[in-house]
């Protein structure tokens, strides 16, 4: 009879190995491997743009070259706009021609030098120059008496 009940006992138990049959074939590492390849093409595809200015710039922080690049455009631009205006400006200075009649012409204020004429200013830009001089009033808040500072 012990032969029997032995028997029964190893028909209805369970092994160590058949209860980690379903865990050894687990998909964990197969899913963390792939995992990690999507992670590392998501990020190679959102930073193209930025690996191709570090490779155009020769540098790993492109944006001060590009910073500096703008400076200096608009350096450059502010040059060539002075450039511009000095010839124009040396025209307008040059010597007036004679009149038909044989006599030059008076000079003009603005090749003279002087100041050109300013315009009348409408009443809100007079109102945005004014500058208000009074004082506000000094307060009578002390925080001399408050407890919750000691």
């Amino acid at each position: 009879m012990s032969e029997n009940v032995l028997e029964e006992v190893k028909a209805n138990s369970l092994f160590p190995d058949d209860l980690m049959a379903d865990i050894s074939r687990s998909t964990l590492g197969r899913t963390l491997v792939i995992s990690i390849v999507v992670h590392v093409i998501l990020l190679g595809v959102t930073s193209i743009g930025f690996i191709g200015l570090c490779l155009k710039y020769d540098t790993l922080y492109p944006k001060r070259v590009i910073a500096a690049e703008r400076v200096e455009a608009k350096k450059k631009a502010i040059l060539a706009a002075d450039k511009a205006s000095v010839p124009a400006a040396g025209n307008a200075a040059a010597a007036p021609l004679p009149a038909a009649g044989g006599t030059t012409a008076p000079p003009s204020p603005a090749a003279a030098g002087a100041t050109p004429t300013t315009t009348e200013k409408s009443p809100i830009e007079q109102t945005l120059e004014e500058v208000d001089r009074n004082l506000p009033k000094k307060s009578n808040v002390t925080f001399d008496k408050v407890d919750s500072l000691e």
